[in-house]
């Protein structure tokens, strides 16, 4: 069993077509890397944003479950969490190695698509999340904020 969020599917959409739309009006071309903690969600983006589209005339898209992109970098890393559930249970995201790889192979930024709530209150073991948010929370040039609508 694997998971997908379509909330996190809709809002990645809308940030890749703003980047796309940003690189073209500064006339630059970025490489963009979705990844997920789970392959399902990759599989489920993949198809929407059409990395190979002529239409992203400014973007070099990759889609990719986390255990694939190990190794690999890219101007901007849009990471989906993905999970997101009543019981706080983060399951094999609580991995510090899938973290170290989603959070580390950005050049340029990174944006973490998620439920920070879900993430900040996560139970059962060590929660890594937790230290993200706090370093986003103290960090100049980090920002949570929440999806408009």
């Amino acid at each position: 069993t694997t998971y997908w969020n379509e909330s996190e599917l809709r809002l990645i959409r809308k940030l890749v077509n703003q980047l796309h739309e940003r690189a073209a009006s500064n006339d630059e071309t970025l490489d963009v890397a979705v990844i997920s903690g789970y392959g399902e969600q990759a599989r489920r983006i993949r198809p929407d944003l059409r990395p190979h589209d002529p239409k992203w005339t400014h973007l070099t898209i990759d889609v990719h479950p986390v255990d694939s992109f190990q190794g690999q970098e890219s101007d901007v890393v849009i990471y989906s969490v993905t999970r997101s559930n009543a019981e706080n249970e983060l399951g094999f995201l609580r991995s510090e190695r899938r973290i170290n790889v989603a959070m580390s192979r950005a050049q340029d930024a990174l944006i973490i698509v998620g439920d920070h709530r879900f993430a900040r209150q996560a139970r059962g073991g060590e929660n890594p999340f937790a230290k993200v948010l706090e370093h986003i929370k103290v960090s100049e040039g980090c920002v949570l904020e929440e999806p408009r609508k």
